[in-house]
């Protein structure tokens, strides 16, 4: 089930960058190339959209079935990269407000919003996280 709902929140975001910005790059896993500690993605603008931990929400164990996650709470991270000369910082927010604009949809709440030192000065990269908790039903609550 939480598999399924990041996969739909996965698709619904990609669909809507590549319209909003049609040359972009979408990946799943966060972006390395050649091992390096510094990202650079392979095309631009890029945007990684990474499902970081999903723990059972403590609160709602109630040890009456086997299963015990009634609640998990999603944590997701999202890294925007460009490299527009003179406008880079500027696209690499807009990336990020058009994921904020779905995952408010679906009740996620943003704990981090931060532009990051890349190693290529060119490059503005920004990081965001977020994080929401899902019923077994599929049903996203506000944490």
């Amino acid at each position: 089930m939480i598999l399924d709902i990041f996969n739909q929140i996965f698709t619904e975001i990609a669909t809507a960058l590549r319209i909003e910005f049609t040359e972009s790059s979408i990946a799943g896993q966060p972006i390395l190339v050649n091992s390096s500690p510094a990202p650079i993605p392979q095309r631009f603008p890029c945007c990684s959209i990474v499902l970081v931990d999903s723990p059972v929400y403590q609160k709602t164990i109630d040890g009456s079935s086997r299963v015990s996650d009634n609640h998990t709470r999603l944590y997701l991270e999202i890294q925007a990269f460009s490299d527009i000369a003179g406008s880079n910082t500027t696209q690499a927010n807009e990336i990020i407000l058009a994921c904020d604009k779905i995952l408010r949809k679906y009740k996620f709440t943003r704990t981090f919003n931060q532009p990051v030192q890349n190693e290529d000065s060119n490059i503005a990269r920004r990081i965001a996280r977020y994080n929401a908790v899902i019923s077994k039903d599929g049903l996203t609550f506000r944490s």
